[in-house]
């Protein structure tokens, strides 16, 4: 005798993102506080390329985080640009660091990455630097290939 089997898909509840957990008081203050030494490091001329990726993975996980929660997306797509461009001039050059405008399109930025990491709830947070750090892989790969092509 054989017995049906029941198809239908268990989905888990999830509360409103308005009820999950925010980031710890603690973690936004040292994600402002890594995220402006990165900055400083760039504009100085210190940063290494560690920096840089540190950088770029930092600004693909809020442009990611801004678009889960529609805030701030139009100033996130501005700094993937940014890293965009810097990453391309470190692939061509060698070179990490900023220019003035860069500069300071950068500082701003992180202004809102820091208001992003006070509205975000953790689990996103998470999600979103899963996501980031493969993304931030595929372009660190892609920059090697062009430093290789170029050599």
């Amino acid at each position: 005798m054989s017995r049906k089997r029941c198809r239908r898909r268990i989905w888990a509840a999830i509360p409103p993102r308005e009820l999950l957990p925010k980031l710890p008081a603690d973690q936004v203050r040292e994600l402002s506080l890594v995220h402006s030494s990165n900055l400083d490091l760039l504009a100085t001329g210190k940063a290494s390329e560690q920096v840089m990726w540190d950088l770029v993975s930092g600004v693909l996980l809020w442009s990611k985080a801004a678009e889960q929660m529609k805030a701030g997306v139009d100033e996130m797509i501005e700094q993937v640009q940014l890293v965009t461009a810097i990453v391309q001039r470190y692939g061509r050059t060698g070179r990490v660091g900023l220019s003035g405008a860069e500069y300071q399109l950068a500082k701003r930025g992180v202004e809102v990455i820091d208001q992003l990491a006070e509205l975000v709830d953790k689990p996103t947070a998470i999600a979103c630097a899963e996501w980031g750090l493969l993304k931030m892989r595929e372009m660190a790969a892609a920059a090697a290939a062009e430093v290789r092509r170029a050599a």
